[in-house]
């Protein structure tokens, strides 16, 4: 029986972005992309960075400065901005530039990136799919008796939260013939919380609706959170990555690095079962490969679903683009010894080669 495939876990906007990105090509090998990690914690570590760019883009490369002038100035720029402070909130940046495409774009992430510069004939995509692929859109929910907060989180980090209200009566210590009316009153008051969680639950429900790839982050006192899982429709306990322990007055920042943490953990388990289970798969034969030689051969005649590749695996540098622009989707994987193994690339395929149209 074959294995299925993991639901891909990108939202509709990257997809599009890397596609967009997917399509750039300059013969004169003139396409700059860089990446940064901007959780800059001091003016050493903004300079640090501010240099590392300019010191790579000035770096002399035959056949192709001469059309940079542009580009270097425009992410020079940029790059001065992001240190003077535009880069809040974003634990990574990358940019592309290419003028004689015109290319700018500059792409906020909440998981940082390697710092690198790289210029050539195409967009270097790896790092962007990793963590495109790693930070799905998200919804944390938080929830206790009385209230909820939802707080989307979003590629490039948290959105504007909204909150929610339920006016839950409070309990009253009585004894004598108060406490039959107590027990009375208190199946009142879990009837009203129940109506809370239901509330809260139809208000997630609209939120996740609107896109499929959206995860939920639950949060809240361990009870709490119990207690409104009940309340959730099944299509939307399939879509909860986990729970995180928080307090009512817990800071948005905070529980959206918690809840970030959280989900590349849940992500990191999932890839290795994916490249494990696409290994085994092409030792059989159903419909994966592994290996450069046999995943460009499959590239070359449109049969890549989802390719695999290691990252810092030496490949053409057209593997990721072409598997993006055909519709594929591309899983870089940080660190797995068994791909590496297999010459750190492998693939999912749509048809078997028997099957080949």
């Amino acid at each position: 029986m074959r294995r299925s495939e993991p639901s891909a876990s990108m939202s509709a906007g990257s997809r599009e972005l890397l596609s967009r990105l997917a399509e750039i090509e300059d013969p004169a090998g003139a396409v700059v992309s860089v990446y940064l990690d901007t959780r800059w914690s001091d003016e050493h570590q903004r300079d640090r960075a501010r240099l590392f760019v300019a010191g790579e883009l000035r770096r002399p490369r035959a056949g192709s400065a001469a059309g940079l002038s542009k580009d270097v100035a425009w992410i020079d720029e940029q790059v001065g901005r992001l240190v003077s402070g535009e880069a809040a909130g974003a634990a990574g940046v990358a940019l592309f530039a290419c003028d004689a495409r015109g290319l700018r774009e500059m792409v906020r992430s909440r998981l940082p990136f390697a710092d690198s510069v790289s210029v050539g004939a195409r967009p270097n995509l790896a790092p962007l799919a990793d963590v495109a692929e790693g930070a799905p859109p998200a919804l944390i929910v938080f929830v206790d008796g009385v209230s909820a907060r939802l707080i989307p989180l979003m590629a490039e980090g948290p959105g504007d939260e909204v909150v929610l209200e339920h006016a839950v009566e409070g309990r009253h210590r009585q004894g004598g013939w108060g406490l039959l009316a107590q027990s009375r009153y208190g199946r009142h008051i879990e009837a009203q919380r129940d109506r809370h969680y239901e509330a809260v639950a139809d208000a997630v429900l609209a939120v996740a609706d609107a896109d499929p790839a959206t995860r939920l982050v639950l949060a809240g006192e361990a009870r709490a959170v119990a207690l409104f899982r009940e309340h959730l429709p099944a299509r939307l306990q399939a879509r909860v990555a986990g729970a995180i322990p928080a307090a009512r007055y817990a800071g948005v920042r905070e529980l959206a690095e918690v809840a970030t943490a959280l989900l590349v953990r849940v992500h990191q388990r999932a890839e290795q079962e994916a490249v494990s289970a696409v290994l085994t798969d092409a030792a059989k034969g159903d419909r994966a490969v592994a290996g450069l030689a046999r995943t460009l051969e499959a590239l070359a005649c449109g049969a890549v679903h989802r390719l695999y590749v290691l990252y810092g695996a030496p490949l053409p540098e057209t593997v990721i683009p072409g598997v993006i622009a055909a519709g594929g989707e591309v899983q870089v994987v940080a660190d797995d010894p068994e791909l590496a193994r297999a010459g750190g690339i492998a693939a999912r395929l749509r048809w078997s080669p028997a099957e080949r149209p």
